[in-house]
């Protein structure tokens, strides 16, 4: 359950967090949604490292770097976004954990 520890998660304990919608902080004061849409898991070992996060984000677009997103009821994460090919539905950015 949460809150784990980021450098030992494994993409078992970001099941429950697959559909949520956090609230990132941006330099300028607008919030922007990102919402957890799936586990990319690695072809090794599907319950351990290397693994994926895959994230959608509302309309402003995001630099690479560290995003500390919350929402209600679920942990507050501090994850560096990468932001991945474009979407129709919205920007796409991947979480890796290595």
């Amino acid at each position: 359950g949460w809150p784990v520890d980021l450098a030992t998660a494994g993409p078992a304990d970001f099941e429950v967090l697959v559909g949520t919608t956090f609230r990132s902080a941006t330099t300028d004061g607008d919030g922007v949604d990102l919402t957890l849409i799936a586990i990319e898991r690695g072809p090794d070992d599907p319950d351990a490292r290397p693994f994926r996060l895959l994230f959608r984000g509302s309309s402003t677009r995001l630099p690479q770097g560290i995003v500390s997103m919350s929402g209600e009821s679920v942990p507050t994460l501090d994850l560096f976004l990468v932001p991945a090919l474009p979407d129709p539905e919205g920007p796409l950015y991947v979480a890796v954990f290595g």
